[in-house]
């Protein structure tokens, strides 16, 4: 399994439509990140499920997977590929997220 993603040949995203190409950052977190998250959750005595609204763990690590790329992973993915903020002018391509507050 290689990490190198600054080869001409590179083309992954980490999910359809997605504009900005993954680093290794990304492409570790595609591929460790579900198992990071239940680790997670194992460690800390946490349970997803919620009986009332049959609402799968499953589900719940896809969701919270995704927004974790989408709020912290992307950013780091789009900084090592030169992705500007704002490409087109009018939409934000990714959005920094101030995590520290």
């Amino acid at each position: 399994m290689g990490f190198a993603h600054h080869q001409k040949s590179f083309n992954e995203y980490f999910y359809p439509n997605c504009v900005t190409k993954m680093s290794s950052c990304g492409l570790i977190y595609k591929h460790f990140g579900k198992q990071f998250l239940k680790k997670i959750a194992n460690d800390n005595n946490l349970e997803y499920t919620d009986k009332r609204s049959a609402i799968s763990d499953r589900k719940i690590t896809d969701t919270i997977y995704y927004k974790m790329y989408k709020c912290s992973i992307l950013e780091i993915d789009a900084n090592d590929n030169g992705v500007f903020i704002n490409n087109n002018g009018y939409l934000p391509t990714y959005i920094m997220y101030d995590h520290h507050q």
